[in-house]
């Protein structure tokens, strides 16, 4: 029972702690992706503290080790995309029968015919045309607020793993010393073993994705060369396929399938249009069965499990990542995973915690 005197205590810090719960909930899966970059970016920071001696600089320079690599990776996809843009422009705003040879040309023209209307319409008229297609207005702030949401949310997930990088070492000795009183040397060795889990399970991760990306590339370049026909051919967009292979493989199960099943749609559609389908259909096959078999099944049914889980049961780790997203959704992702890790070594101190 509580003492009389601190029950005011006890039940102002449940209602804390109650509210604490309801204002993160929502954030659950900013958290975990920013615990998911802290122990990615973790090991980088580690070697540069030694070197450098500032937490600070240190933890700034892992995270940028983790985005830069993003960054580029998403400017070369603009650029691709400013270039298949930049022909479809050509092909439909020609200028006095002669092509423009940049797509700022053409967008150039575009916004002089929207600017040179602008100045002819009246407040009234500009009230009516958002009325008429107040559909479209909505669509586009609705996109622009989910960029806005979506980038808010990223800054808050690097945030967190920026403050775990700085001073997860401080919180982790607070939550031993401050919750672990009578037996801290026990506590000690249950977050340093759930610590070590977490750190292979994500970095095995991240490894997995790695890897999974460069066969993705080599694999995309083999088939390309020696099995597609010209009509078919990836070309420039082989490497972006791999790259995305591996960014696909963080979700387990579902994530390729996001890959190969439209890239296999697309092949089928474009063979059909040309009138070669009936005559390439096996190429098809073959190429869509070797990304299947070496980018899809291989990575995630025999290399996740015994590169991310080391340390725990490989079957125990595959169904954390099958019934986490079935129970949780998309944070199951991480979550499964996490969860069994906390339960396999909670289960191993429990004889010594019944003993205490």
């Amino acid at each position: 029972m509580i003492n009389k005197k601190k029950r005011p205590y006890a039940v102002i810090g449940l209602a804390a702690f109650g509210l604490l719960f309801y204002m993160l909930l929502p954030f659950i899966d900013v958290i975990l992706l920013g615990v998911f970059v802290y122990y990615v970016t973790r090991p980088v920071y580690r070697s540069f503290v030694r070197v450098i001696k500032s937490e600070t600089a240190s933890a700034v320079i892992a995270l940028l080790f983790l985005i830069l690599p993003l960054i580029l990776f998403f400017a070369y996809l603009v650029s691709m995309a400013s270039a298949e843009l930049n022909n479809a422009l050509l092909s439909a705003f020609p200028t006095g029968g002669e092509t423009n040879s940049t797509m700022g040309a053409a967008v150039s023209g575009i916004l002089a015919q929207l600017s040179e209307s602008s100045k002819t319409l009246t407040y009234e008229e500009a009230v009516s045309l958002l009325k008429d297609n107040k559909g479209a207005a909505w669509a586009a702030l609705g996109a622009v607020s989910a960029s806005l949401m979506l980038l808010f949310r990223v800054f808050i997930a690097l945030t967190i793993a920026y403050y775990l990088l700085k001073d997860g070492h401080k919180l982790r000795s607070w939550a031993i010393t401050s919750l672990f009183k009578d037996d801290q040397k026990l506590a000690e060795r249950f977050f340093k073993n759930v610590d070590s889990n977490f750190h292979s399970l994500f970095i095995g991760n991240m490894l997995s994705a790695v890897i999974t990306a460069v066969v993705g590339c080599v694999v995309f370049l083999a088939i390309d060369h020696y099995l597609l026909p010209p009509e078919l051919s990836i070309g420039k967009y082989a490497l972006v396929l791999g790259v995305l292979c591996g960014m696909a493989n963080l979700i387990p199960g579902i994530g390729m399938k996001l890959i190969w099943v439209p890239l296999a749609a697309h092949f089928v559609f474009k063979a059909y249009l040309l009138g070669v389908l009936f005559g390439i259909w096996w190429v098809i096959l073959l190429s869509i069965a070797i990304v299947v078999v070496f980018v899809d099944w291989i990575p995630d049914l025999l290399l996740r499990p015994y590169i991310a889980g080391r340390g725990i049961h490989t079957g125990l780790i595959l169904l954390s990542y099958i019934f986490g997203p079935l129970v949780f959704g998309f944070v199951g992702l991480l979550l499964g995973p996490m969860i069994m890790v906390v339960a396999i070594n909670l289960g191993r101190i429990l004889p010594e915690i019944r003993e205490g």
